[in-house]
């Protein structure tokens, strides 16, 4: 037997076993969370692999800052809510 039908097989067994695994086996605490967000900006891969480096490179930056922008507005919304039923909260009490 070959090295590469060896490595194959080995690598066959190994995909094999983690297709069985259940989800609640699978380690996760290394990945980074997922949102809503993640998706609508997603890009299908055949549009990423026609796209220079620089131009994947760009795409991610804008990404990266519109998903920081998104949460920070988020967290402002989320303030002004706070800040308003605190709000309504004093003027019922007075």
């Amino acid at each position: 037997m070959r090295k590469d039908e060896t490595s194959s097989t080995a690598v066959d067994a190994e995909l094999q076993a983690l297709a069985e695994m259940p989800d609640s086996e699978i380690d996760y605490s290394d990945i980074p969370e997922t949102d809503e967000f993640d998706f609508k900006y997603a890009v299908p891969t055949k549009e990423l692999l026609a796209m220079t480096a620089g131009q994947r490179s760009e795409i991610g930056q804008k990404m990266l800052a519109a998903k920081t922008a998104d949460r920070a507005a988020k967290k402002a919304q989320q303030e002004l809510e706070q800040a308003m039923a605190e709000a309504r909260q004093l003027a019922h009490q007075t």
